[in-house]
Parts: C-alpha cells; sequence; structure tokens
C-alpha cells in the first residue's frame, strides 16, 4: 500500500502530496510555499523594513575575531572566497555574525546583508531549500540576478551544516565569482573543513576559541586589560627574538619589566585568574550571573556538547558513553592516554574509541599532544581538555585557588597553560602544521610538559605552579636542552621570575597567559 504525506501552504492552499516519502520525513518537496518560507526569512532580518540587530545580540564588546573577520571581508585578493568561522559551542560565533551584520547595515543599504540561522527548523534547512532562500533574496529584497547583483552583497550562513549537502550551493555561487559574499559558520571542524572540501583553495576558516585570559580581561572591563595586552604583545615579539638569536636575557629582561608595569593590578588579576580557572573563557557562560548560574551554565553547555554537537558530527553508536568518556579524560587532565585501559572501561573496541577521540577534537572539546621525537612515531598521546570550566564541570573538585598550591590546581593550571600555548604557537609561527604543542619525556624518567617547534627551534616549557621554584625542579628543560640544543625555554610558576641556567626564564602564569593570545 502507499502512503502519501500532504503539505497545505497557509498562503496559496496547494496539496503537495509525495508517495515516496514516508509519513514523518522531510523532503523538499513537502516545505512551506515562497511566501511561508520568506516570513521566516523577513523574521530573521528585521533591518530589511528598517529594524535593528536583535537586543540579545548587540554587544558592545568585540572579540578580535570581529576584527579578523571583518578585516578579511575587506580584502580585495579574497572577494571571491567564502568565508568560515568555526569553534566551540558558545564561544561567541553568532554573536560575532550580528556584530558584522550590524557593522555592514550601518555602512551601507541595510538589503545588501542576508542572515539566515540555519539550525531553525521552519527554513526546513536542505541544499535545496538553501537555493530557494537564496532565489528569494535575490529576487524580493535585492531584486537582482541571483548570480549577477549589482553591487557587494553579504549572505551570511549562521549553523551551515545543519543543511545537508551545503558545499554544493556555495561552491555555485563562488565559482560565478558572484558579487554575493558567503560567510558560513558552524561548531565542528569535521563539518567545515570536510564539508568544504569541494571549496579547497576558495574557502577561508578562521577558529574561534574560547577567551584566553587577557581577552577575558577585557571582556570583564578591567581597567588594566589594555595595558595587560600591550605587555603581552611586547613579549611575544622579544621572545620570538630571543628564540631566533638564542639569547634568553633579552626575553627576561622583558619579563622584569612588564612586571614592574603590571604591579599595582597584580593582586586584582589574580581573584579573576581564580575565576577564570574555575569557569574558563565562554562568553556566554562569564556573563552568567554567580557561581551557581555559571555552574548550571556549564552543565547545560557540556550536556548540548556531547549529545548535540559530537552526535551531529559523526555516527555515534553509543551516545551514552560520550559523558563517561568526557568525564574520564577531563578526570587529572593532562593525561596520557591509554587506549587499552580506556575502552576496557568503557566496554567498546578500539576502533570505536578512537573515532569517539576523534569526534571530542573535531567539537572543539578536547586536543592531543604527541611526544617530541627526532623521528615522529607512534606513541601515547597526552590529552587537554580545551576550557578549563568544561574541564571542571565534567570532573568536578573542589574550588580553585590561584594562590593554592594543590595538585589538583597544578594540573589546572597545566591545562590552561597547554591550550594558551596553542594559541602562542600559532601567532609567533602562522605555518605550523602541528596544532597542539608537543610533549617530551626520555628513559631517564626526565620530563617537559609542552614543546612548541619555531621553525626548526624547539622551545621547551614546564610548568611548575608553586610559590618556589629552584634547579633541582626543572631537570626535564635541563635534560631537553641538552638533547636538543635549545637555548630559550619557558619554566610557568604560581609567582616567581628570574633566570636559571640553561636559558630558562621563570614567568608568573597570569603574565605568560597575557602573553598568549
Amino acid at each position: 500500500m502507499v502512503s502519501y504525506l500532504v503539505s497545505i501552504c497557509r498562503h496559496c492552499g496547494i496539496h503537495t502530496y509525495n508517495p515516496a516519502v514516508p509519513h514523518g520525513a522531510v523532503d523538499d518537496a513537502n516545505v512551506p510555499c515562497d511566501d511561508d518560507l520568506f516570513d521566516v526569512m523577513e523574521s530573521q532580518n528585521p533591518w530589511w523594513a528598517g529594524g535593528g540587530v536583535p537586543g540579545e545580540y548587540r554587544r558592545e564588546f568585540k572579540r578580535a575575531d570581529y576584527a579578523e573577520m571583518r578585516r578579511r571581508l575587506d580584502d580585495e585578493a579574497y572577494r571571491h572566497h567564502a568565508h568560515a568561522l568555526f569553534g566551540a559551542r558558545r564561544s561567541g560565533k553568532t554573536t560575532v555574525l550580528y556584530q558584522l551584520v550590524e557593522d555592514l547595515v550601518s555602512g551601507g543599504d541595510p538589503r545588501r546583508v542576508m542572515f539566515l540561522a540555519l539550525d531553525e527548523d521552519a527554513l526546513f534547512p536542505s541544499a535545496g531549500n538553501l537555493r530557494r532562500m537564496l532565489d528569494l533574496y535575490s529576487r524580493r529584497i535585492l531584486r537582482e540576478p541571483r548570480h549577477r547583483p549589482a553591487s557587494r552583497a553579504y549572505a551570511i550562513l549562521d549553523e551551515i551544516p545543519a543543511v545537508k549537502n551545503w558545499p554544493i550551493v556555495v561552491k555555485n555561487i563562488v565559482d560565478r565569482r558572484s558579487l554575493l559574499t558567503v560567510v558560513i559558520s558552524g561548531s565542528s571542524s569535521a563539518d567545515l573543513f570536510g564539508g568544504s572540501r569541494p571549496l579547497l583553495g576558495r574557502i577561508r576558516h578562521q577558529a574561534m576559541l574560547p577567551m584566553g585570559f587577557a581577552e577575558y580581561e577585557s571582556f570583564r572591563g578591567r581597567p588594566y586589560a589594555a595595558a595587560l595586552s600591550a605587555a603581552g604583545a611586547r613579549m611575544r615579539d622579544v621572545l620570538a627574538g630571543s628564540v631566533a638569536d638564542g639569547d634568553a636575557g633579552a626575553f627576561h629582561e622583558c619579563v622584569k619589566g612588564s612586571l614592574d608595569e603590571l604591579a599595582l593590578a597584580k593582586g586584582d588579576m589574580l581573584m579573576d585568574l581564580s575565576e577564570y580557572m574555575t569557569y574558563g573563557g565562554c562568553p556566554g557562560i562569564a556573563a552568567a550571573r554567580g557561581d551557581a548560574g555559571k555552574a548550571a551554565q556549564l552543565k547545560m553547555h557540556l550536556r548540548l556538547s556531547l549529545y548535540q554537537d559530537v552526535v551531529k558530527v559523526g555516527c555515534v553508536r553509543h551516545p551514552r558513553l560520550l559523558g563517561p568518556l568526557f568525564a574520564l579524560l577531563a578526570k587529572g587532565s593532562p593525561r596520557m592516554i591509554n587506549k587499552e585501559r580506556l575502552a576496557l572501561q568503557l566496554g567498546i573496541n578500539k576502533a570505536t574509541l578512537d573515532a569517539y577521540l576523534g569526534l571530542l577534537q573535531a567539537a572543539h572539546l578536547v586536543s592531543y599532544s604527541d611526544l617530541y621525537a627526532p623521528v615522529r612515531a607512534r606513541t601515547e598521546k597526552k590529552v587537554y581538555i580545551d576550557d578549563a570550566g568544561m574541564r571542571n564541570s565534567a570532573a568536578p573538585g573542589s574550588y580553585v585557588d590561584s594562590l593554592s598550591e594543590s595538585a589538583e590546581t597544578g594540573l589546572l593550571a597545566e591545562s590552561i597553560a597547554g591550550d594558551h600555548t596553542k594559541r602562542l604557537w600559532a601567532a609567533l609561527d602562522p605555518a605550523a602544521l602541528q596544532e597542539m604543542p608537543y610533549y617530551w619525556r626520555d628513559g631517564r624518567g626526565r620530563e617537559v610538559d609542552l614543546v612548541m617547534d619555531l621553525r626548526g627551534k624547539p622551545v621547551p616549557i614546564e610548568v611548575k605552579y608553586r610559590r618556589r621554584v629552584g634547579a633541582s625542579d626543572l631537570g626535564g628543560l635541563s635534560g631537553f636542552a641538552g638533547r636538543f640544543g635549545s637555548k630559550v625555554a619557558l619554566a610557568i610558576t604560581q609567582d616567581e621570575s628570574g633566570i636559571m641556567g640553561d636559558g630558562a626564564v621563570m614567568i608568573p602564569l597570569w603574565l605568560y597567559l597575557a602573553m598568549c593570545p
């Protein structure tokens, strides 16, 4: 027996019958007519009728990601490229897109900017419907041929992975070298990188991370935030020169000067550091009121990230295991991954575990560090949770105090330092292929937490989050220098600064974080 799916458009009353689609399925033939679809588009673009950006997205604070995306849109060399913004849930991607809308609308014709939140069910997201919406925008708003607009226009498509086969539609626009500029966003790098292969060479990806500590201070409106960022930029430049010249003394002098400059703000920054170490750098969490509000937001954030974003990225046969897996990774992290033991604890095979670990990375929840060695070989990976708040929510511990010397605070300091070192490495060497810094250990039990390789010159970094650090605590840095000849090394401490043998410059955590954009 043939079953039929019936849809009725409230504008034209047309009945659509499709015997090929079972009841309850979504098919391009069973969606609202043009008028219904356009109603939803109008509701998402109030500026077409003289309105403005929705109040909940009007933010005075603009993240550095906004300025970078704006610069890219103005770059004539990439006029005929698509622009992709991807990053973890709650990192502020949608806010950045609305800020772009506000800027473009205020500086030109509001009708030349279209925003679509493609994860809204009312749009029945599919490649066919995305084409229809682009056609409706061209016919009813621009009143110009879709592939030949008279002047620059913008299609800003939030959560593009909700549209199956979206690259086909975007590629069709880009290949025609249209004056319609496409900006897309998504929470999963797997969706955007993997899906955008047909656009290779014609799409620019921009990663959006949770706020680093210096940006967090700006977000909080601290009076010393500008001085902190300026000191961080200066230290980055000097560090790059010190590594190139093999002169640790120059960087040490720069650290001393920055400590003197920021001495009066240090107490307030340490209080903020405790909160950052507890709740992380997601703007939505930082804006929540009170400890209870932040904790509740984090729990919901983690649940949605695991059971919506991760499940959406790939085939997850046992979604109920994602929570326990993430909790095991978070507990005691940074930590080495013993895959055999993890698989046994979860009751899954190693291949399934490998797939799940990859999905967590694609959803920007974890990063993995490899062993630094002259010849890369298969070794155990070290796992870092990308945001401190997510780590603490999955494996709750005691209250975090930036002045504590507990083992848990030390691990948390290393975790945050690892995330920030990833940012620092990207800033100092944009061509670096390795996303996460390496770790190092040798057969004599000596270890280094983090290693950046700056154009063939390795920089070892050890996290010793305690008030007093002596030469005996930095045996790993000495061993690494003896093995690989590094002239500049960093020891991240709680409060101590100075320089030791083998070019080891001690720098307090709060100041090191300021150096990492």
